[in-house]
């Protein structure tokens, strides 16, 4: 049996369907009943936990996962774009640098502003220096498949794998640790996993684990959930970079602020996200103007809008991980 979205088909039999049930299962169903009841039940209870389980994951296939109930409405392949204000932002040259090989280059800062002073080394810096894929790649999917509609400026040059594991949070947290990796910190990757006990990678390090597998671990344990849960609020005016937009849950999203530039105490930003099924992590457009994928904080009310998903009040939070 097959159901359809607009970016993929999920086959009910396929076993990378199967992955991506079990992940969404790991945070709304206690951990004993995942995989198997370690209980001794008759084998009769254990086959009805595994009917009512399978009866759920087709459920959560179709309406489970970063899109839900805040996720754009689509119309032709595409969200529907929201009535707004007209933005008051008139780039007179092109914003984005088909030549630049990071995101710095990339992306040009809007004319009048200045891009934020980020100290050598720091995640803001990290950021701006990832390199991107040539200008006009797709977003791929996991599985080597171009997504159908493509809501993004440009797509990071970042390890994704052949597994339906690495999406929205999961991205994020990628961020997060190879920054920390990279920086010399490497000590401080740690993730909270459904659970709630804490998956350190130096833990799995100490084991033989690989870097990979250790990711993947987290990918399958954790979320928007447990992300949220390691964030605190924040506001625009104490808006930095790794900053999130985030609704934890299943269904749930997050998106990160990538970077960020300033005029005259105004402040504009750019998101980046990962997204559902697993993907390549991509700068995102801005929907109220096609040509500047700049977020300004003057259009940051709430419900706040971006292509593919719609954030509510008390959404913009502050990943503790570097704290």
């Amino acid at each position: 049996m097959k159901f359809y979205s607009d970016d993929y088909e999920v086959d009910l039999d396929d076993h990378k369907s199967l992955e991506r049930r079990k992940k969404l299962l790991r945070e709304i169903i206690p951990k004993k009943a995942v995989i198997h009841s370690t209980s001794k039940s008759s084998s009769k209870e254990r086959f009805s936990v595994r009917r009512k389980i399978l009866t759920l994951c087709a459920v959560l296939t179709l309406f489970a996962g970063c899109g839900g109930a805040g996720s754009r409405e689509f119309d032709n392949g595409g969200p529907i774009r929201s009535e707004s204000v007209n933005s008051s932002v008139e780039s007179k040259v092109s914003i984005v640098n088909p030549a630049g090989e990071d995101l710095e280059s990339r992306i040009m800062a809007p004319e009048g502003y200045i891009r934020t002073a980020e100290e050598k080394g720091s995640l803001g810096d990290f950021l701006r220096n990832y390199k991107m894929l040539p200008d006009g790649s797709p977003v791929m999917l996991y599985n080597g498949k171009p997504r159908t509609y493509d809501a993004s400026v440009c797509v990071f040059d970042m390890y994704l794998g052949n597994k339906d594991l690495q999406q929205c949070a999961d991205s994020i947290m990628r961020i997060y640790a190879e920054y920390l990796k990279t920086s010399g910190r490497e000590g401080n990757i740690a993730f909270h996993l459904a659970d709630g006990s804490l998956c350190d990678w130096n833990t799995y390090k100490n084991a033989g684990s690989s870097f990979e597998s250790y990711l993947e671990k987290v990918y399958t344990y954790a979320g928007t959930f447990t992300m949220q849960d390691e964030c605190v609020k924040t506001s625009i005016e104490k808006l930095q970079i790794g900053d999130v937009f985030i609704k934890g849950g299943s269904p749930g999203h997050v998106v990160m602020v990538a970077d960020m530039c300033e005029k005259g105490g105004k402040k504009a930003f750019l998101l980046a996200q990962g997204y559902m099924p697993a993907q390549q992590f991509h700068i995102l457009k801005n929907p109220l103007h096609d040509n500047d994928p700049w977020y300004y904080e003057d259009e940051v009310l709430y419900p706040f809008t971006t292509p593919e998903f719609t954030f509510p009040e008390g959404s913009l939070m502050h990943p503790t991980y570097l704290d």
